[in-house]
């Protein structure tokens, strides 16, 4: 039996490689253990191994009654491939390792054993230690009669493995200390190759055919270590596997370990040893493989043949006596009233057909806004028309984002005992029920949710509009949340900035060609996070400025330059010195906001085509009502929401059909 074997009998089963994580199938956990409590990974010997990590009398045995299974069946194949681990070393090989220490004044640090699968020549490689702290290495070769030969004449090339030769996914690193660290760890089977990246070396010279043959076929997640010749070997490798691996994906260390700037040369294992708690260490890995980057191979560039465009000539006279002037201002004025339905943007911007971004930082509640504003438009008022909304979700279900609206409502409404979570766990009430019957009726019947995969293409995207447009006859309000996770186009092989800007290229001739109103929900660059929103924080695309024809950008209204100072009062209590206004205590006051049950955001407009440039507007954030509450923060908000005051019924009973 495999871990494959287990997945169906597993709630909330994902898998990390050879590294699983399901919820525990055994009684006593709250909330069917939702958090994923049970660790499932194979031990070196192709054992099974789980262990429920929150409750302790769950034993292995009792996790097999539970899941229907015999401990037997989990006890591995005879015949699968050795997997390497330390071994006792043999006498001469002691002697021989122990002379060569003396010889280079140094002392043995590890012996890595390159013996697995089909490679059983006993191959090896020693690290010792110099008195100037830099380490050395010694090949060698242990026959089977235990005697030892310097070097690795005769030896095939292979990769340093920990794990399973026969997986499927790889995390591929720089050095064996390396493999070891992420294997002990996590369970990931992990690789490197025989000589790591140098300083003045040709990173392509130290790659062997072999490794792209034993990795062909396979998921391989690259990372490697802080410094230039690591970055350069990253590349290398990753240029190498292309074409030949069933995908090729860069991890950036910084995610797991922030602090990796502060050391040069940092790697995986002073990352581990500087976390220090294996758990948490554990838990930034995963993240850090969530968050991988596929590597795409830049095509080479082969000179085409540009055909000629006839480009159409119009005299500005002509546009004027044609008629063609007016027929266009009547075009703009029919949607003259078209607003957000927040009053501090509304006074600024008017949604004429355009294409326009979201942007913000992660758990900023991007989707949320977008939410409230769909609803919004969808609602309409005396001086509003009610749009109909075409809303794709490449990243949520639309149950999420139903009960964001939900939950939204029901604060409205001054009822404030079920907040999102509740709702989403089957929380039940007469008033809920009056808010759902009220949402069908009066903003449900307008918005349309397209849920989406991430194969979902910016091709795709364009049919399904053009095809609602026909079906329905009518113009949507078009949202896509979000950019960054539209696929490439078919047989697109550029680098990802390159794909998300050809995707909106796309996007923005689908926009004029239909006069729609297109927003975009767009990430920003982690390194954004503590800055100001500009253009460069858009992640992944130097073309939004240019394309689109409005730019906006949520963020955290202490990072708001006019507020600064006052911010910081808020938090010591006191107007702090120059010194405080260092990284550390901007990443306090950010952790603060952030963390706040009421978070001040920010709404700022980069570019309006059509109205006011520049201008912010200010909004109180309930993440548990997902509710944005818009307000002058140069007056008391609309929604006293500090003071505990319920807001104003906003909407009529509902029909009672």
């Amino acid at each position: 039996m495999t871990i494959r074997d287990l997945e169906p009998r597993l709630k909330n089963f994902k898998s990390y490689g050879s590294y699983c994580m399901a919820s525990c199938p055994c009684s006593g956990h709250k909330h069917d253990d939702e958090n994923q409590s049970l660790s499932i990974t194979v031990g070196n010997d192709g054992k099974i191994l789980m262990k429920c990590h929150q409750n302790e009398r769950h034993t292995f045995e009792e996790i097999c009654k539970a899941l229907g299974v015999n401990q037997s069946e989990l006890m591995g194949d005879d015949n699968a491939p050795a997997l390497p681990a330390p071994k006792k070393l043999w006498d001469s090989e002691q002697a021989y390792l122990s002379k060569q220490a003396e010889w280079a004044r140094g002392e043995l640090e590890a012996v890595y054993i390159y013996d697995y699968g089909p490679y059983k020549d006993g191959m090896r490689k020693a690290k010792i230690r110099l008195p100037n702290n830099k380490k050395t290495f010694r090949w060698y070769t242990l026959r089977e009669d235990g005697k030892v030969i310097s070097g690795k004449a005769g030896c095939t090339h292979r990769l340093y493995l920990r794990g399973n030769p026969n997986d499927d996914y790889i995390i591929l690193c720089e050095g064996e200390k390396d493999v070891d660290s992420i294997f002990n760890l996590t369970g990931y089977t992990a690789v490197s190759v025989e000589d790591g990246a140098a300083e003045g070396e040709d990173p392509k010279d130290k790659w062997q055919q072999a490794y792209t043959k034993q990795l062909t076929g396979k998921f391989v997640y690259i990372l490697g270590d802080n410094d230039a010749a690591g970055r350069a070997f990253v590349k290398a490798e990753a240029k190498a596997l292309s074409g030949h691996a069933a995908g090729v994906y860069l991890l950036d260390l910084s995610i797991m370990w922030p602090e990796v700037g502060e050391h040069e040369k940092g790697d995986i294992s002073d990352a581990i040893a500087d976390i220090k708690d294996a758990d948490q260490a554990r838990g930034r890995f995963e993240i850090m493989v969530n968050e991988r980057q596929e590597f795409i191979q830049e095509p080479k560039e082969e000179p085409q043949q540009v055909p000629e465009t006839a480009l159409k000539i119009c005299k500005a006279s002509d546009y004027i006596t044609a008629g063609t002037f007016d027929e266009d201002i009547n075009y703009f004025k029919a949607y003259r009233n078209r607003k957000t339905g927040f009053p501090n943007i509304d006074k600024y911007l008017t949604l004429y057909p355009g294409l326009a971004a979201l942007g913000g930082a992660s758990s900023l509640g991007k989707t949320t806004f977008a939410v409230n504003l769909v609803d919004s438009l969808a609602k309409g008022d005396k001086d509003r028309d009610p749009e109909t909304v075409l809303y794709f979700t490449l990243e949520q279900l639309p149950i999420e984002l139903v009960t964001k609206s939900l939950a939204r409502m029901m604060y409205e409404e001054g009822y404030t005992d079920l907040k999102n979570t509740d709702i989403k766990n089957g929380a039940t009430s007469d008033k809920l029920e009056y808010i759902k019957k009220m949402y069908a009726q009066k903003i449900g019947c307008r918005v349309h949710y397209v849920s989406c995969d991430f194969r979902v293409t910016a091709a795709d995207i364009i049919s399904t509009v053009k095809r609602f447009m026909d079906t329905n006859q009518v113009k949507p309000i078009v949202v896509i949340d979000y950019l960054q996770l539209i696929a490439p186009p078919a047989g697109f092989r550029g680098s990802l900035r390159e794909c998300v800007d050809e995707n909106l290229k796309a996007l923005k001739a689908m926009q004029k060609e239909n006069g729609l109103f297109v927003l975009l929900i767009s990430s920003f660059n982690r390194n954004s996070n503590m800055e100001p929103v500009s253009y460069e924080a858009f992640k992944e695309t130097s073309m939004i400025e240019f394309t689109c024809d409005f730019v906006w950008g949520l963020q955290l209204t202490v990072l708001d330059a006019e507020n600064d100072g006052f911010y910081r009062k808020q938090t010591t209590g006191k107007t702090t010195s120059t010194a405080d206004s260092s990284v550390d205590n901007k990443r306090r006051m950010l952790t603060r906001a952030r963390d706040a049950e009421v978070k001040e955001v920010e709404f700022v407009s980069l570019k309006s085509r059509n109205a006011k440039q520049v201008y912010t507007a200010f909004f109180r954030y309930r993440p548990e009502y997902d509710c944005y509450i818009p307000y002058d923060k140069d007056h008391k908000p609309d929604w006293n929401m500090i003071n505990g005051e319920k807001p104003q019924r906003q909407y009529d009973t509902p029909n009672k059909a």
